[in-house]
């Protein structure tokens, strides 16, 4: 999948979809796509108002894509997508425990810091572990989320029960001709 591709799909085709399976290139097009975003967009909050308002909008959409193509990213290597929420999981507990450690402790800031910054490291950690996943090759072939995205981007003219299409492969030749009719092969002599 080009980056073209890749972002058609992701931010028009696919923006709310939180079903199927996307391929690691759909995925790392756009991620590269927001990061250009997020590195050259700052220009827009030059301008005061527009600016600032044009960056939000941009931002919360390449936002939702950015989620929607994770869900489908981890669908694609066979886990659900609530392993996104692991690092917010994270974030939650080194609160509570940071919260905790205040009421046990008042005044005590110093262990409050130490538990969120250790928790931090912890968070990161679960970044990692969401990278990782969305970095590895897919499951070959159908899984529970849906058919491989690849299977038909590298063969798309394989029948579903194994085999060539020849009516794809026909139809890819010979546009105009009706399905199931054989055209030959015009000579350039």
């Amino acid at each position: 999948m080009t980056l073209v591709q890749s972002l058609r799909t992701c931010l028009f085709t696919k923006l709310l979809t939180l079903r199927g399976r996307a391929c690691r290139s759909e995925f790392w097009w756009l991620m590269l796509a927001a990061l250009i975003f997020n590195l050259c967009g700052s220009v827009l909050l030059l301008i005061p108002l527009a600016g600032a308002l044009v960056y939000a909008a941009l931002s919360v959409w390449l936002g939702v894509a950015n989620l929607t193509a994770t869900v489908r990213r981890l669908h694609d290597v066979n886990k659900r997508g609530w392993w996104l929420m692991l690092p917010l999981g994270g974030a939650l507990v080194a609160c509570s425990a940071a919260v905790i450690m205040l009421s046990l402790y008042p005044g005590n800031y110093n262990a409050a810091m130490g538990v969120v910054s250790m928790a931090c490291f912890f968070i990161l950690a679960l970044y990692l572990v969401l990278l990782i996943m969305c970095s590895v090759k897919g499951t070959d072939g159908p899984n529970r989320f849906g058919p491989d995205p690849l299977q038909a981007e590298q063969r798309p003219y394989l029948a579903p029960q194994g085999g060539y299409d020849l009516n794809a492969t026909h139809r890819q030749f010979y546009p105009e001709a009706d399905a199931g009719t054989y055209v030959p092969p015009q000579s350039k002599h």
